[in-house]
């Protein structure tokens, strides 16, 4: 009877030691923490326009979101043709880093083109919440359509207020990729 007893107190403690290791953190998930994290040559989601002067080539563009000021950064890498970048109240809310494959930019092929880029986004934020046509273009760059495309993603984390989408559209000539990366917070009002 004694044995019994100390083999429940055993299990009844291991159980207690691997089920308090084996329960998630519900706070976040590792997609929610990597997305928090999400870096692109210093700058993040709340970075100011100062993060910018790493920079060669930036310049403002007249182009208007929400009140938003707008900068776009020309050749930012290797493997980005072209980045926007979204300020409101000097706060970076919205990143675009565009990959082009054509006769002037072929640096969508140099990122592992629109399968690379979309496996290294499933394999990093996990798999999209919403893709094909369900999910929206978020982008400002035009003539993107999810019907024609070869890849139409969202990834959601609303416990971390980010949202993020690849929209890719490719040939055997030409082709173009976007990802956009935002805060989803509410804006902060004066």
């Amino acid at each position: 009877m004694k044995n019994r007893f100390a083999v429940v107190v055993i299990l009844a403690s291991l159980l207690g030691v691997t089920g308090r290791e084996t329960i998630p953190n519900v706070s976040q998930t590792r997609p929610g923490e990597a997305v928090r994290a999400f870096d692109f040559q210093g700058i993040k989601l709340g970075s100011r326009s100062g993060s910018l002067a790493v920079f060669a080539q930036v310049q403002r563009v007249p182009l208007l979101r929400d009140g938003m000021t707008v900068y776009e950064i020309s050749n930012p890498s290797a493997q980005v043709s072209k980045a926007l970048v979204f300020f409101y109240q000097d706060h970076l809310r919205e990143l675009d880093l565009r990959y082009f494959d054509g006769p002037s930019a072929r640096t969508l092929p140099g990122a592992g083109g629109w399968l690379g880029i979309r496996d290294c986004l499933d394999a990093k934020y996990g798999s999209p919440s919403r893709f094909a046509t369900d999910a929206p273009i978020v982008t400002a760059q035009p003539g993107l359509r999810p019907e024609f495309g070869k890849f139409n993603g969202e990834w959601i984390f609303p416990r971390v207020h980010r949202q993020l989408n690849f929209i890719a559209m490719a040939d055997n000539k030409d082709g173009v990729g976007v990802v956009t990366i935002s805060k989803t917070s509410p804006f902060a009002t004066a």
